[in-house]
């Protein structure tokens, strides 16, 4: 295994399952690539927030607070990683991304 990939979203839950991934990229030798993936607003998400001028540093701080703890998780598992972050349907970016 060289690779392992986690898709985080903030959950305790998907935090859970980093830190099995840590334990497992200990085992393997692996590189741990951690990605956020910021879904696409819907129409009335869109409606309650148009009034927000600052809707996209918004979403890019909630971005940082969700990639900031998973790189708290592996700085106290000791184990460097990579962080990427995408926009779009979650299921169809991690998909992607697995193929790149």
């Amino acid at each position: 295994m060289k690779r392992i990939l986690v898709p985080v979203d903030g959950s305790e839950i998907a935090l859970r399952g980093l830190r099995l991934a840590a334990q497992r990229a200990r085992e393997t030798g692996a590189e741990i690539h951690v990605l956020h993936v910021e879904p696409h607003m819907h129409y009335e998400e869109l409606r309650a927030y148009a009034v927000r001028p600052d809707l996209e540093q918004v979403r890019r701080d909630a971005c940082r607070r969700v990639l900031k703890g998973a790189a708290d998780v592996l700085a106290a598992e000791k184990l460097p990683h990579a962080e990427h972050q995408a926009q779009g349907e979650v299921a169809h970016v991690i998909a992607d991304f697995v193929r790149s």
